[in-house]
């Protein structure tokens, strides 16, 4: 059963990858993107491998949600709290990234105008 999670957890992880990088880019002609995704998945595919014969426990133990059943609920906190905090930072740097672009790219503020959704289409 542990193989079956290793190798559906690498193709989700490439294929989510894949998605986010190709989707935006609107075009799958992107070589440095399939390099990229090509050094990822070697990558994955060798730390995987030399962890798997001797460390079963800890893979197993990685592939478990954050959130688990009887964890102590100081746990629960900080690990909602690390989340908030990198959304919320994740947010107030692309609102910096906005303002500075505004005003050091000619044009961007015609293009704020013309494209809505400029980090995930259709959402954001």
């Amino acid at each position: 059963m542990l193989v079956f999670k290793l190798i559906l957890g690498i193709v989700m992880q490439i294929t989510i990858l894949g998605v986010l990088l190709f989707l935006p880019a609107g075009t799958l002609h992107w070589w440095r993107a399939w390099v990229f995704l090509g050094v990822y998945s070697v990558a994955g595919i060798v730390a995987t491998s030399g962890l798997f014969p001797r460390h079963q426990d800890l893979l197993d133990e990685r592939f478990k949600v954050f959130h688990q059943k009887g964890q102590p609920l100081a746990d629960r906190i900080i690990l909602y709290l690390l989340f908030a905090d990198f959304l919320g930072m994740f947010v107030f740097s692309i609102h910096i990234e906005e303002e500075f672009l505004k005003r050091e790219l000619p044009g961007y503020e015609a293009y704020m105008e013309r494209v809505r959704y400029r980090l995930i289409p259709f959402i954001w």
